[in-house]
């Protein structure tokens, strides 16, 4: 039983990391990608200090959203959560220009920026949880 408990893992562990190499920022949703990019790099055992995973995190975005990250952050990120926190803000920022010189984002698009301005890039939160104040 022990056996097929480490196999399982191990198969798991190779399997996730297969995938975060395939990984990639698709149609513009950032929160998909970090949400899916996290939980990879959790089941493949990296840290998020490692200097591997931002790399794979980097290889997923778009060229032109890791280039405007490395021109517009001072001084450049090292670590994957500010990376994180620094495509959320690039993100939001073309969003807003995109409106702007377009008008026409998908409604997935408008909710999103909407969600990262609402929330100043923390993420977005589920609508259908309750706030509780305990104190």
């Amino acid at each position: 039983m022990a056996y097929e408990t480490i196999y399982t893992n191990l198969r798991e562990c190779i399997n996730a990391e297969q995938e975060i190499e395939r990984l990639r920022m698709e149609q513009g949703n950032l929160n998909t990608y970090i949400i899916s990019f996290n939980k990879l790099m959790t089941l493949a055992g990296y840290s998020n200090m490692e200097q591997e995973a931002l790399t794979l995190f980097k290889k997923g975005l778009p060229a032109p959203l890791n280039i405007s990250i490395i021109q517009n952050t001072n001084p450049i990120l090292l670590n994957l959560k500010g990376w994180q926190k620094v495509a959320h803000e690039q993100q939001l920022k073309y969003l807003q220009t995109w409106e702007f010189i377009k008008k026409d984002l998908s409604e997935k698009q408008k909710a999103f920026a909407k969600c990262l301005e609402l929330n100043n890039n923390q993420g977005c939160r589920d609508p259908n949880v309750v706030d509780v104040d305990l104190g």
